[in-house]
């Protein structure tokens, strides 16, 4: 036999409706009463019925994460923080990859039809934020982007600290004596790698007081041709540089790779900074001196922002972005040295 909330309010003594309540956890039941239906649903062997409570409130338990690229392991450690935060609200998670699909009007449309109680977007394009921002907002949908490239939606968005980690970056390579630096930066549509290569130009050019000092940088695209002619490319500019910042920990694994086939020495011919403190960072050769990116914990925010609205008991819509802003934490290893 089933047991249902009339089970339990028969076991009781009490009504249906307020068994109903405490079982949703609403705040108008006072604790003494929660426990006890609580207890009383355990023993009973009690499971709620997601469907039936879904017809109720016109939405699922469920929330909807679209990744813009396929898993990498800074995508799975975002998600394992996701994962973690929806469980402990009783939500799931409707994972979507939509790598090579510049239209997502299909993939929006999909999340609608299942009734998802939220959406999380990470490493959403530009264009494509705006679309899903846009037809979200029409079925009253909450929306959280993460490593968001549309900071200026009026949307949530929750990101790591780019400024600080590439402000340190910056503070740690001029510190050790480096003025001929260089940057290795992403796709020229990040948003991310935008910030972070701008603000360790501006920290640099404050600490060695030269504004008119060089600021070569190069696009880089992780682990493939591109990468390995930018990276050979900058470092063949006079002068050579003798420190190399890069925005992420893929393209400084790259840079170390064609360094060493030129004949260079890191740190003692050139240092070399990445940023994420992904595992690569600890199995290159040096280890990579990189800025930490709390992965895991951005993915808890994320996905408690998004439970967060997904439990108002109606939607309002923002005029303006709202950032939620995590630090960020420079490691130091082998891969940077004085000159």
């Amino acid at each position: 036999m089933k047991i249902t909330a009339k089970h339990i309010a028969d076991q009781l003594g009490i009504s249906q409706s307020t068994v109903s309540l405490a079982l949703r956890n609403d705040p108008r039941i006072k604790d003494e009463t929660r426990k006890r239906i609580m207890e009383t649903a355990d023993k009973l062997g009690y499971t709620p019925n997601l469907v039936s409570r879904s017809l109720v409130s016109g939405k699922t338990q469920t929330i909807a994460v679209l990744a813009a690229f396929k898993i990498f392991e800074h995508t799975g450690r975002m998600i394992s923080g996701m994962a973690q935060a929806a469980q402990e609200k009783g939500y799931t998670i409707k994972l979507m990859i939509l790598e090579g699909k510049p239209d997502l009007s299909d993939a929006i449309k999909q999340c609608l039809a299942h009734r998802v109680a939220g959406v999380i977007g990470i490493s959403i394009r530009p264009k494509s934020a705006v679309q899903i921002s846009k037809m979200l907002a029409r079925h009253h949908t909450p929306l959280v982007f993460l490593d968001s490239n549309a900071p200026d939606l009026a949307d949530h968005h929750v990101m790591s600290d780019d400024r600080m980690g590439a402000f340190q970056a910056a503070e740690h390579l001029v510190g050790l004596g480096h003025r001929n630096l260089a940057v290795l930066t992403g796709h020229q549509d990040s948003s991310v790698s935008k910030r972070r290569t701008q603000a360790f130009w501006e920290r640099a050019e404050q600490l060695i007081g030269d504004p008119e000092m060089a600021k070569p940088t190069e696009l880089s695209y992780h682990i493939n041709d591109v990468a390995d002619h930018k990276t050979r490319a900058l470092l063949k500019t006079l002068p050579r540089p003798t420190a190399l910042f890069c925005t992420t920990d893929f393209i400084a694994a790259v840079a170390i790779r064609v360094a060493r086939s030129m004949g260079l020495r890191i740190p003692e011919d050139i240092s070399i900074v990445g940023y994420g403190n992904l595992i690569i960072s600890e199995l290159t050769d040096p280890a990579l001196s990189t800025v930490d990116e709390p992965f895991t914990d951005m993915g808890y925010a994320t996905m408690r922002t998004a439970l967060e609205l997904a439990d108002r008991s109606e939607y309002v819509p923002l005029d303006k972005p709202v950032e939620i802003v995590l630090p960020s934490e420079l490691i130091i290893r082998r891969s940077s040295a004085t000159v």
